[in-house]
């Protein structure tokens, strides 16, 4: 693997299409989900079911979303997100407080009103979400670290 600053985790999935990674962090414990380029509805989705099963296995309600290398994504990704992996990350994984870091420095006018749609429809879910955007990865995780084990 490339060295890349989310190369301190665990690197669970990589796809061969070159979209993307998910790298489990043990400590502090996230999932992470980095995107990059324009990505096949497919090849998102499986960044996502990859995500949930590790995140599930862990019983870790924390997630980095790495977008600031992504260019744009299917609308169809977006629904799927909302529809299918929001609702089952909430059932599969049983914690107080969930958490997300967006890492999106200047998304682009299409990331924006993605990233935009999906925080609006998961406030609507009832569940304690706490999100913060974050220019680095670095801030990203010292977030998570600041926060009581």
């Amino acid at each position: 693997m490339e060295n890349h600053p989310e190369s301190e985790g665990e690197l669970i999935f990589e796809n061969a299409s070159g979209y993307g990674r998910v790298i489990f962090h043990p400590e502090p414990k996230c999932i992470e989900i980095v995107l990059l380029g324009t990505l096949p509805y497919q090849d998102n989705i499986e960044f996502y079911k990859v995500a949930l099963q590790k995140a599930t296995d862990q019983q870790c309600g924390n997630i980095i979303f790495s977008l600031q290398a992504m260019i744009s994504d299917r609308v169809q990704s977006r629904a799927w997100i909302v529809s299918k992996f929001v609702p089952a990350f909430f059932k599969q994984i049983k914690v107080e407080m969930y958490r997300a870091a967006v890492i999106a420095p200047k998304p682009n006018p299409f990331v924006k009103s993605g990233i935009d749609f999906i925080i609006k429809m998961v406030g609507t879910m009832g569940k304690r979400v706490e999100i913060r955007h974050f220019n680095s990865h670095s801030e990203a995780l010292a977030w998570y670290q600041s926060l009581p084990h």
